[in-house]
This record gives structure tokens, C-alpha cells and sequence, in this order.
């Protein structure tokens, strides 16, 4: 009896936790149903979707910002606002985390930046969003223009400061 109760109270927080997990990773923020709707009145947008989300291609060609979304927020749910800046002419690159997590994909800046030309990048984000794309953004300083952060709490902040103390 007690060989079973070590099996099976393992087993059974096992699959506890795989089910509170599974639960917490499907339970997001979806996008407002009117969103694409607010990108088709933009001639001068284009949407393209690629293998990390979408990218919004306005009339500039110099600039261009990757936006990483909120903790368990459905990217799309941001178009509307990149929307707007890719008519004001910066290029908007909306990345899709996995599991609506950034901190899944905090390095998908790095592929996105390998794979486009242009002469100046920003990085944005929201909530940890913003945490994981300050993070990146510490690492990688000579390579971006600047970092936009939206509602988010960076606990690399003195990172930052120091790397750049440093040059």
C-alpha cells in the first residue's frame, strides 16, 4: 500500500499541475472582433503575415519598430496601434510568443532584424511584452535605435545603465 501512494501522489500532482498549466496558458485576452476592420481603411498599410506574426508595411522604408505583446494577450489585439504608426511611415513587425508568453520568445527580434534592411530599429512592447524586449535590448544596444515600452515593469533597468556607463 505504501509503494502505490508513492506512485500514485506524484502522478496525481503531476497531472494537477500540467492541467493548471494547460488551463492558465488557453485562458488569454482575445482581440476585439473589429480589429482588422480598423487596418482596412489604411490604403497605405499593408499586412503580411510571416512565420513569427505580421508585418505592417506603411509608405517608410528607413525605420522600422517589433513589437512584442502583453503576457496572455492575443497579438493581433495591437494592430490597431502599429497600424497607426506604420501609416505614419514606421514599419511595424506585430511578433506572435509562444503560448501568448514573451518570455517564450524574448531573442525573435534577433531573426527578424537578420532578415529585413533598414536603418533604424526600435523595439517596443507591452506589460511583459516590455520586460522581455528591455531585456533583449540590453544585450543588444549598438544594433537598436531606441526601446518604447508601454505599461511595462523592467527589472533590467540597472542593466541597462550599466552596459551603457560602460561604452
Amino acid at each position: 500500500m505504501r509503494r502505490k501512494k508513492r506512485v500514485i501522489i506524484p502522478v496525481i500532482g503531476f497531472l494537477f499541475i500540467a492541467t493548471v498549466c494547460i488551463w492558465y496558458i488557453n485562458d488569454y485576452y482575445h482581440a476585439d472582433e473589429n480589429v482588422l476592420e480598423s487596418l482596412q481603411e489604411k490604403d497605405s498599410v499593408s499586412v503580411t503575415e510571416m512565420t513569427d506574426g505580421l508585418y505592417l508595411d506603411g509608405p517608410g522604408d528607413d525605420t522600422a519598430l517589433i513589437f512584442y505583446p502583453g503576457a496572455k494577450v492575443e497579438s493581433t489585439a495591437y494592430l490597431p496601434l502599429l497600424g497607426e504608426l506604420a501609416e505614419q511611415g514606421i514599419d511595424c513587425f506585430l511578433v506572435k510568443m509562444p503560448c501568448n508568453l514573451a518570455f517564450f520568445g524574448q531573442n525573435k527580434a534577433k531573426k527578424i532584424m537578420d532578415s529585413y534592411e533598414y536603418g533604424h530599429w526600435y523595439l517596443s512592447g507591452h506589460s511583459l511584452g516590455g520586460a522581455m524586449a528591455a531585456s533583449y535590448a540590453s544585450g543588444h544596444l549598438e544594433s537598436l535605435d531606441g526601446l518604447v515600452l508601454l505599461a511595462a515593469t523592467v527589472m533590467c533597468r540597472n542593466t541597462i545603465r550599466r552596459r551603457q556607463k560602460s561604452r
